[in-house]
């Protein structure tokens, strides 16, 4: 029988942003333009590129009766500097760093799980936010070995049920292997775009998630929430203004070709950007509904 008595939700918002309902409790991890609504306990980011960190979606989300706290890594407080000259494109619309809110709502993660042996970072690498158990894994993309991206492995020790975002993982290291067969919804988007299936393969064989679910793309779908605003071909600074996000032609083809490197170690759960999709409970499978229009 499955437990009706508490509901729980994945909706994937487009680009890297997750937003996951537990129970009573509803968290977003990167929001991006979407989501816009205040209705989150708590909001996550990785890092702090604009399609992370993004100061306009923030400001809408970061407010109201349910919100308690912001949790980041340390560039999105520090980020390096000149901005301009570190990030480049990558923080035209970021709005760096986070310095609208007070220090109780504003929780600063570091790396619980490194890429490397012999380093360390003062502060926390872990935090209980209610039924939640929050640790942080390092993930990419970083300015420098000192200020390091976070993914987040978000556990609820009510249920068990586990999510692990990787944020801009482009590498694996040993240390991943410590998550294996503690995640149950892996949501990921990098690896694989540059061919390196060996990469992505290793990351999976490392943890080993239930289900993996692809994200940080573009469908060419019209119900996509974020809007491209950008005609191919501009400047890349214009594009980043105009909502860029990786752009691929022929989403089916990469999801299929997922499924070919490493859909005998996991399941492949292509979600639809915009809706909601059910985990039922507590075979933790999710549920999958579909109608036909006409």
């Amino acid at each position: 029988m499955e437990n009706t008595q508490e509901k729980f939700f994945i909706k994937w918002w487009g680009c890297a942003s997750v937003e996951i309902t537990i129970a009573d409790v509803n968290l977003v991890i990167d929001p991006y333009v979407h989501p816009y609504e205040p209705i989150y306990d708590y909001i996550f980011c990785t890092q702090e590129h604009f399609d992370h960190f993004h100061r306009e979606t923030l400001l809408k989300l970061c407010k109201g009766p349910r919100f308690k706290k912001l949790i980041v890594n340390i560039g999105c407080v520090s980020p390096g500097q000149p901005i301009e000259k570190v990030y480049g494109a990558a923080a035209l619309t970021s709005g760096l760093p986070a310095d609208f809110l007070p220090q109780d709502q504003l929780q600063v993660l570091c790396p619980k799980y490194l890429k490397g042996e012999g380093r360390s970072f003062e502060g926390i690498s872990e935090i209980q936010l209610g039924r939640l158990a929050v640790e942080a894994v390092e993930s990419g993309e970083e300015p420098s070995s000192d200020i390091p991206s976070n993914g987040y492995l978000i556990t609820d020790t009510k249920t068990n049920l586990s999510f692990y975002h990787t944020g801009d993982l482009w590498e694996t290291y040993p240390n991943l292997e410590k998550l294996k067969d503690r995640v149950d919804f892996l949501f990921h988007m990098k690896m694989g775009w540059n061919g390196k299936w060996e990469l992505l393969k290793q990351l999976v064989e490392y943890v080993r998630p239930r289900y993996f679910v692809p994200i940080h793309y573009r469908t060419d779908s019209v119900s996509y929430p974020i809007k491209r605003l950008y005609e191919y071909g501009e400047p890349i600074e214009e594009q980043v203004k105009k909502h860029w996000i990786p752009d691929i032609d022929d989403p089916n083809a990469y999801i299929e070709t997922l499924r070919e490197h490493i859909g005998n170690l996991t399941q492949i759960a292509p979600f639809t950007a915009g809706r909601s999709y059910e985990i039922l409970m507590p075979s933790k499978t999710i549920r999958w509904e579909w109608k036909m229009r006409s």
